[in-house]
């Protein structure tokens, strides 16, 4: 066997090949990453073919009789011929971890040959997509034969405890509901989704989480579809300052040295990136994360605004399955990623004047509801809007109650949320409280 660090490829097609024959715990281990273009010996191609079908058929490795009767073209008889001459000049002596060493190589530089072949052609004919080729890369790094068998439980009662009391850890909010709703907050691997009609306050709730994850140093990344860069920056710094964000360029000196404090006494960063809406595919989100990790920059948490702006990978038949498969898509960034995602999604039309909206009211998939771990729904009666009032339901939550509903009092010129308690929300003198949030109300919208 070669063992030297520059891997002999073509000799090293035979050694797959019998080692796919040999063992069934092999063939398992590679069949997710293995590819008949990856062996350029047309006789390898043809057989590995079989055995491949064969165990995806009947989830087992074939004998060379099963395989010999699959065959029935010429060719393919010639091929087998070949292959069973070369098999039996291989020493079947393999050291395990050697093996599947050498074979990841193999499979990594094949699987980078093949993407930079693909990429050129397509190059030559300007149909070029920069992510979902960097994916394609991605994809070739990411092959990894020797992962783990996932968790043993009754073996590993210690790993649990400490996964337990020091791993498993939730993110939190600032928020006494969420948190105390969702086990301590956000929890990595999970996707939650604020539900809400047009101007609700969808934004102005993920805005105030970007503040709260910063202030609580923890890296955050916000991708807004619907706001640029400047907008949100401005809220957030709004936000973070108290300064109305109607005043900011009024009192920039009183901006910067607030905003420079906040900088020296927290070690985290808030990135906040544009894109057009229905521009990117959640592909592009997966490839930007990865290119801010080559930067230095890691989140430890996701916040998208929103989903229904996000550009299906492939066309679906109709608004139901795309944002199906974005739901799906993101959740699966937030398992590759090991971060928690958080985003919104509007509500149909019916559900516009409802006073708490369930899941029933998510617009266009049921599917959203069903992959989304947590679901916030969020709303105003009539008189909550002049009254600074936003409430906020518990619709769907893996974690814990799936009932239940808070309430938030905006300040519409700092655009910050403050939680209160809906059975004792009070105001000592209404009208004057009607009187300041309609002036508030009425500068933001100007």
């Amino acid at each position: 066997m070669h063992s030297e660090s520059k891997l002999d490829l073509d000799y090293y097609e035979n050694i797959i090949l019998f080692n796919s024959l040999l063992s069934q715990e092999y063939l398992s281990s590679i069949v997710e990453h293995v590819d008949i273009s990856y062996f350029n010996d047309k006789s390898i191609k043809i057989i590995f073919k079989s055995i491949l079908n064969f165990f995806k058929e009947r989830g087992a490795v074939p004998t060379l009789t099963e395989i010999k009767t699959r065959l029935t073209l010429d060719e393919e008889k010639k091929a087998f011929n070949e292959i069973s001459s070369k098999l039996k000049q291989i020493d079947s002596n393999f050291n395990k971890d050697e093996l599947l060493c050498n074979t990841e190589k193999f499979l990594k530089e094949r699987c980078l040959y093949n993407t930079i072949v693909t990429t050129a052609e397509k190059f030559s004919q300007g149909k070029v997509d920069p992510a979902e080729t960097l994916q394609e890369f991605e994809k070739a790094y990411a092959i990894n034969l020797r992962e783990d068998l996932g968790h043993w439980y009754f073996e590993e009662v210690d790993n649990h405890i400490k996964e337990l009391t020091t791993i498993y850890k939730a993110i939190p909010t600032g928020w006494k509901f969420i948190d105390d709703k969702c086990e301590g907050g956000l929890f990595a691997k999970t996707l939650t989704v604020f539900a809400g009609q047009v101007n609700v306050g969808k934004s102005i709730f993920l805005g105030n989480l970007a503040a709260n994850m910063a202030l609580s140093e923890k890296n955050t990344l916000l991708i807004s579809l619907e706001m640029s860069e400047f907008m949100y920056s401005k809220r957030i710094s709004s936000q973070l300052t108290q300064i109305p964000h109607n005043k900011l360029k009024e009192y920039t000196p009183e901006l910067k040295e607030q905003l420079l404090h906040i900088q020296r006494n927290i070690n985290s960063k808030l990135v906040i990136k544009e894109y057009a809406p229905k521009s990117v595919t959640t592909r592009h989100i997966d490839a930007y994360i990865t290119k801010l990790g080559h930067k230095g920059f890691k989140p430890d948490i996701v916040i998208i605004d929103y989903i229904n702006l996000i550009l299906p990978t492939t066309k679906g038949q109709n608004s139901y399955t795309d944002v199906k498969e974005i739901s799906e898509q993101l959740r699966a960034l937030s398992f590759k990623h090991n971060i928690p995602f958080v985003s919104a999604t509007q509500l149909q039309r019916a559900a516009f004047n409802t006073a708490s909206p369930g899941m029933e009211g998510i617009a266009e998939s049921i599917g959203l509801a069903n992959t989304c771990d947590v679901i916030f729904s969020i709303w105003q009666a009539d008189e909550d809007r002049e009254l600074g009032v936003i409430n906020l339901g518990m619709s769907k939550n893996r974690f814990g109650p799936n009932f239940g509903q808070t309430s938030f009092k905006c300040n519409y010129e700092t655009l910050t949320l403050k939680e209160v308690n809906p059975d004792h929300f009070e105001v000592e003198d209404p009208q004057s409280a009607l009187n300041e949030a309609s002036s508030a109300l009425q500068k933001l919208t100007n």
